[in-house]
């Protein structure tokens, strides 16, 4: 009868895959939270530098200000503070968004801006 040979120093591997999965999976978690809230930071300034070119884009063809406003307000993030004011020849349109929070860390807010020039015969 043959018998299999043990070789010396090696322990029991029972258990070792559980005890892996308990080390990695709360690395795991932190991982794919900071990522949900990185691509919300990120899709929140897409969204905002949206806003502000259709807002600057509709100032400068003549719409009134408060259309102009409430548009950018649809197309921005949530809470977000649209500010539209004229510099000589040119309307600028900036869009300020809340920060979001990765527990106690704060992402930076976004913030967009946008300049279009008016069309002739917009009187601002």
């Amino acid at each position: 009868m043959v018998r299999p040979v043990r070789w010396a120093g090696r322990t029991n591997d029972r258990g070792m895959a559980t005890a892996e999965l308990a080390v990695a999976l709360p690395a795991l978690v932190l991982v794919v939270s900071l990522l949900v809230v990185v691509v919300g930071a990120a899709s929140d300034a897409s969204r905002a530098s949206d806003a502000a070119r259709a807002a600057a884009r509709a100032a400068s063809m003549g719409t009134q200000r408060e259309v102009v406003v409430k548009q950018a307000r649809q197309l921005a993030p949530d809470a977000a503070v649209v500010r539209l004011w004229v510099d000589g020849p040119w309307v600028r349109v900036e869009v300020s968004a809340a920060e979001r929070h990765w527990g106690p860390v704060p992402m930076p807010a976004p913030r967009a801006t946008a300049a279009a020039l008016l069309e002739p015969g917009v009187v601002p």
